[in-house]
């Protein structure tokens, strides 16, 4: 259960859920019962002398202050710090999970597993935070994307050329015009003639 809202009237109203709670037997979990404000910050003391002031308002309701920020549904509310340190923590499960699937011998279904599995399970973080949060560890999502497979295939020039396709100029050699034809056929929809592996960072 989350509540949101100004912090006295949400205070105020857990005090009141505590005491609805406890007529049916029922209590608040300290360890889950957060409290995060972005006033918190504007004091100088981080909050703690505001915090104490509200504990001494509700001292029975059990409540922890959340200096850096919350977790909702699974997504991060707080600082940018905190935002970053969830995300990043996302992208490492996603990241390990990669090789797991390099098991599968046919290529087709590995490749399925890989863009219609993997690549879109950061897109819930995607659509709960701010772009400028997400982008960057999208970008690094990318890249492990494409480094596992072209460590399937057996390209490793694939890997090795990842990022933003490369502008054709003069003296520029066929291996990497071929590598970047490659990147751009796999970027593109199913229904063009690509391969589906859409981009995270370009979603973020």
């Amino acid at each position: 259960m989350q509540l949101f809202g100004p912090l006295s009237q949400t205070l105020k109203a857990a005090d009141l859920l505590r005491q609805t709670f406890g007529e049916v037997g029922l209590r608040f979990n300290p360890a889950d019962s957060k409290v995060f404000s972005r006033a918190f910050a504007c004091h100088e003391d981080g909050g703690a002398a505001l915090w104490q002031s509200i504990q001494d308002r509700y001292p029975a309701t059990p409540l922890e202050r959340a200096t850096e920020g919350i977790k909702i549904v699974g997504t991060p509310i707080g600082t940018d710090d905190f935002c970053t340190g969830v995300l990043e923590k996302r992208l490492a499960k996603i990241v390990e999970d990669l090789p797991k699937i390099a098991v599968v011998q046919d290529g087709l279904i590995y490749f399925q597993l890989l863009r219609s599995c993997l690549n879109v399970r950061f897109h819930y973080n995607l659509r709960c935070a701010a772009p400028r949060l997400t982008s960057p560890v999208a970008g690094k999502l990318d890249e492990a994307i494409i480094m596992e497979l072209s460590s399937y295939l057996q390209v490793p020039s694939l890997g090795q050329s990842f990022g933003d396709p490369p502008d054709i100029i003069a003296g520029t050699s066929p291996e990497l015009l071929q590598l970047r034809d490659a990147l751009i056929q796999l970027r593109l929809p199913i229904r063009e003639g690509g391969g589906g592996l859409t981009s995270v960072k370009a979603v973020a």
